[in-house]
């Protein structure tokens, strides 16, 4: 389900995160920050791509990896903030993990 709304607003999302230096603060179960997470992922592989060009695929091994290192990179900065709940019964985890 979330992974429908971002990518309904992916070009958005891309150019908020590279462009506009845009933060995101992700809450919810650990099934959901993590789908999330490799949603995003996807969208700043995709936005590097331009939305749609074709790669060889060891440039896209390698973009893929970028786009990683992105999202990392925000984490490590405080763009990137998740709250965790339910993950071991009713415990809560804030997290900038």
């Amino acid at each position: 389900y979330n992974y429908d709304l971002l990518r309904n607003e992916r070009e958005w999302i891309y150019n908020a995160l590279a462009n506009k230096e845009g933060m995101v603060y992700v809450c919810g179960k650990v099934a959901v920050t993590e789908s999330t997470y490799q949603s995003l992922v996807k969208m700043v592989f995709e936005g590097q791509r331009g939305l749609g060009c074709a790669l060889e695929i060891e440039n896209q091994e390698k973009q893929y990896k970028d786009a990683e290192e992105f999202l990392k990179l925000m984490k490590k900065d405080g763009k990137y903030k998740q709250e965790i709940f339910g993950s071991h019964g009713d415990s809560y985890r804030g997290e900038n993990i």
